[in-house]
């Protein structure tokens, strides 16, 4: 195979350390290889990396050729595809900062985010978010840059005519692009990545190349990936976490070769995954709670001989559970532990597509437990990672052999991490962003004059190293009793329920602690079906539920200090709506009406009388 050229024709001497020369190595590695798939018409169709390079290449230079400068702002509002990487490569290409947002965006979250970035052109693709684009006051846009219908507007550009262009200005002008290409720095802003706005509107992460290769390069260490890899990119390219995976891990020293399977559809990833067969797989909490309460729900609407597999699945998740926690586990307990890994486990990975899976990964928030030990039961070694956009996805995580639930793992290699006075997690190292966009002042707020980044969330470190992340600092309600309250610590162990897709807990100023509950309305009507109980909409008031989730909440006040108890509970009809939801499906408290009775005679469920207080209600 030929070493990779440059734009003149050259092949480069030195792979230099930002993404983009990470790229143009790595794609001239893999020039005839398959390096992404896609869907077209029911068909997936393939790119190798010598299509990955020439593409690339051509949309760089049409940039140049539209006037683009160093340091200019592109914006892309796109699904997953090869389109969203290659612009996102290209952007960096000609020396501009890629400003990646989320499709979700309301309009004025778009007019905030692009005027505030000052972009001259935005990537779009598709019709109904350009026609929302073309109604905005944008005044710093120049271009709309669109691979869907054309508009009658005279800032569209098509990507094939972009291409075109760039393909013209590769001949005429190739020593441009090379100049251009040699004056990028490490220390250069590459991304401004705004953050999905769960406490206000969003703001600009400003992230340079050597952040985002120092962050991927220590996944990379902490992981040890071997052999030939395949991706599956589903979630946001926007958010910081699936950028890493898809668009930066892949670039860096060491990572090994492989291909990425990109899914703009939701409806279709079953399909991705059962085709693609992905060894590594990255996922929110919400994707790996909803995964599990499916195969439940599967396992209890089996035949009756077959339904024992679901309790013994559960079962062997809290003997690993225990033997994790460094508990005694009898040889029986052992084998039923075997029994589900390596006999009950297969047959539900081949079904869901992940029998090759080596590497589960969950970031973005809080894992309840019982979920990430139901995975380990079935062989799927699920472990956690915790980061954040200011520090380009960096921070800690789980290695293959730390598969501890409730623990995010040791601190990344040349990354420190103490804690505050008041438990806030405070971090240091080369992953720290550059600073908020234009906002020296909120920089200011995070950032102190040692370089430590206040990151917002409390958490503490075990004996051996490993962080535990307790919840955010600005989450925590205080009850009348002066008792601080953890809502996290109330809503994993109730999410940890196949019949609930989410909870949210509040309390602030209030006797005792309550919760809203959104149900998994497909998952609950499931459970009464397997339970033949009779069925009429909605399941919300169907009273076995209501039982159920009393159940839940008894079994929580069981374990916890009186000041800690749910007092009471409130199913939302219908669930949450997707105005309380980011687009990363973070959820916005502040968006919900609360009752406003301190009393909570609006809402449900009235606890057990407590039982006797003891040394650990404190």
């Amino acid at each position: 195979m030929s070493p990779p050229r440059d734009a003149t024709g050259s092949a480069p001497s030195l792979r230099r350390d930002t993404v983009i020369h990470n790229f143009l190595v790595r794609s001239g590695e893999l020039a005839n290889e398959v390096v992404f798939r896609w869907p077209v018409e029911g068909e997936w169709e393939s790119a190798t990396g010598a299509d990955a390079r020439r593409l690339t290449e051509e949309t760089s230079a049409g940039l140049m050729a539209m006037g683009l400068e160093s340091g200019d702002r592109v914006g892309i509002i796109a699904r997953n595809s090869p389109e969203w990487l290659i612009a996102d490569y290209a952007i960096q290409h000609a020396a501009g900062i890629v400003v990646p947002l989320f499709r979700e965006f309301a309009d004025d979250q778009f007019a905030r985010c692009i005027n505030d970035a000052g972009c001259r052109h935005v990537f779009v693709d598709d019709d109904g978010t350009l026609e929302r684009l073309l109604a905005l006051r944008l005044p710093d846009v120049e271009s709309f840059i669109v691979s869907c219908r054309k508009v009658a507007d005279g800032r569209i550009v098509p990507l094939t005519e972009l291409r075109r262009r760039g393909a013209q200005f590769l001949k005429t002008d190739s020593q441009a692009v090379a100049a251009r290409l040699d004056m990028i720095r490490d220390s250069d802003v590459f991304t401004i990545v705004y953050t999905s706005g769960t406490t206000g509107p969003p703001k600009g992460v400003a992230l340079t190349h050597r952040n985002a290769l120092f962050a991927a390069t220590r996944f990379v260490t902490r992981l040890r990936p071997k052999g030939h890899q395949t991706l599956v990119s589903y979630s946001p390219l926007s958010h910081i976490t699936g950028r890493i995976m898809i668009s930066l891990i892949p670039m860096v020293r060491g990572a090994p070769s492989g291909e990425i399977w990109f899914v703009p559809d939701l409806a279709l990833l079953p399909e991705a995954f059962r085709l693609a067969r992905p060894t590594a797989l990255l996922g929110p909490p919400q994707f790996w709670m909803k995964t599990r309460a499916r195969i439940l729900a599967e396992l209890e609407a089996a035949p009756k001989p077959e339904r024992w597999i679901g309790g013994a699945i559960e079962a062997a998740a809290g003997i690993v559970r225990r033997r994790r926690e460094g508990q005694q586990v009898s040889i029986a307990e052992r084998l039923e532990a075997w029994l589900s890994s390596e006999i009950l486990g297969p047959p539900i990975k081949k079904r869901m597509g992940f029998e090759r899976l080596w590497s589960a990964s969950s970031g973005a928030a809080a894992l309840p437990v019982e979920v990430q030990y139901f995975f380990q039961a079935i062989g799927i070694p699920l472990r956690q990672a915790w980061g954040m956009t200011e520090t380009c996805g960096a921070g800690a995580s789980q290695g293959p052999g730390d598969l501890e639930a409730g623990l995010v793992g040791a601190p990344h290699d040349d990354v420190e991490i103490t804690i505050a006075e008041d438990g806030e997690i405070l971090l240091r190292g080369d992953c720290v962003f550059a600073g908020y966009w234009r906002k020296p002042d909120e920089t200011a707020k995070v950032l102190d004059g040692e370089g430590w980044l206040h990151t917002g969330d409390i958490g503490e470190l075990t004996s051996d190293g490993r962080l535990r992340i307790l919840d955010r600092k600005k989450d925590y309600f205080v009850l009348t009793s002066g008792k601080n309250i953890s809502p996290q610590r109330i809503e994993n162990r109730l999410r940890a329920s196949p019949l609930i897709s989410d909870a949210m807990a509040f309390g602030e100023g209030r006797p005792h602690a309550a919760v809203l509950i959104s149900l998994d309305a497909e998952e609950a009507a499931a459970w009464l079906d397997a339970r033949e109980a009779a069925r009429s909409a909605p399941v919300e008031r169907h009273p076995a539920i209501a039982a159920e989730i009393q159940r839940l909440v008894d079994s929580y006040n069981d374990e916890v200090s009186h000041a800690e108890r749910i007092a009471a509970w409130h199913i939302v009809e219908g669930g949450f709506p997707s105005a309380s939801y980011t687009p990363t499906l973070k959820l916005k408290r502040d968006t919900l009406p609360l009752p406003t009775r301190s009393s909570y005679e609006d809402l449900r469920g009235t606890p057990r009388k407590p039982r006797p207080r003891n040394a650990s209600d404190n």
